[in-house]
């Protein structure tokens, strides 16, 4: 019986990750996004951001040595409640490619990895709504 249990939770995670992945995840404070630099939003260095554009992401520090600022680092966001939208840009001043993530029904804690997207650690610019 004990091999079962042990088998059938071995098949969960091997067949739905982003189940364990997002429990381990903590919410983002309401009206705010936290953006990580891992694409686990786990651990390591953070930076959580409210409403309004934020049009250079060099000008916001990181604490990792030698890599000063948020501008290409971002690989995770967690967006939290009163937050409509988040637009990320592949340049600063809100140029190049862009992409709008949300809080939705399939994703209520509005968690988004970017590992194996385009946009991981390709973000220069912000439009928080």
């Amino acid at each position: 019986m004990m091999k079962k249990l042990w088998f059938t939770a071995a098949v969960l995670v091997l067949a739905f990750p982003s189940l364990c992945f997002a429990d381990a995840v903590q919410p983002a404070p309401k009206g705010r996004v936290v953006f990580y630099q891992n694409d686990e939003c786990t651990t390591g260095d953070r930076i959580v951001l409210g409403r309004g554009a934020y049009s250079d992401l060099r000008q916001w520090n990181t604490a990792e040595l030698g890599s000063p600022t948020w501008n290409d680092r971002i690989s995770c966001l967690v967006i939290g409640e009163g937050i409509r939208r988040v637009t990320v840009f592949q340049h600063i001043n809100y140029k190049g490619k862009s992409k709008t993530f949300s809080r939705t029904d399939g994703n209520p804690r509005g968690i988004r990895s970017l590992a194996g997207d385009w946009f991981n650690n390709n973000i220069s610019s912000i439009k928080i709504e």
